[in-house]
C-alpha cells in the first residue's frame, strides 16, 4: 500500500515513531441485522468499513465517502450515526 504524501511529510520532522492519524469506521448493518465487513488489504483479516481522514476533512463526510466506496449501488445514510469517540490505539485483529 503506498504511503500518502502528507504522511511522508509528517515523517520528515518526527521520524519513524508512532503516528496518531485520524480515521473513521462504521458498523454498516442492513435491515435483517447482517453486518458489512471489509477484507483488509493485508490478507485474511476483516474489519468494519473505514479509512483515514484527510487534513481538514469533515469526519461525517469522510465516513460517507468510505461507506460509498464499499456500497457503490447504495447511497450511504449516516443519519443513524450513534457515536463518535477517540481511542488511544487501534489495531485490526
Amino acid at each position: 500500500m503506498p504511503v500518502r504524501r502528507y504522511v511522508r511529510e509528517i515523517r520528515g520532522p518526527v521520524g519513524f515513531g508512532p503516528l496518531i492519524l485520524p480515521g473513521v469506521s462504521a458498523a454498516v448493518i442492513d435491515l435483517t441485522g447482517r453486518y458489512l465487513l471489509a477484507r483488509h488489504v493485508a490478507g485474511d483479516q476483516w474489519a468494519f468499513v473505514g479509512g483515514g481522514i484527510k487534513p481538514l476533512e469533515d469526519p461525517r463526510a469522510a465516513l460517507c465517502k468510505e461507506v460509498a466506496e464499499e456500497l457503490t449501488a447504495v447511497e450511504p445514510d449516516v443519519n443513524g450515526l450513534d457515536s463518535a469517540h477517540r481511542a488511544p490505539c487501534h489495531a485490526i485483529t
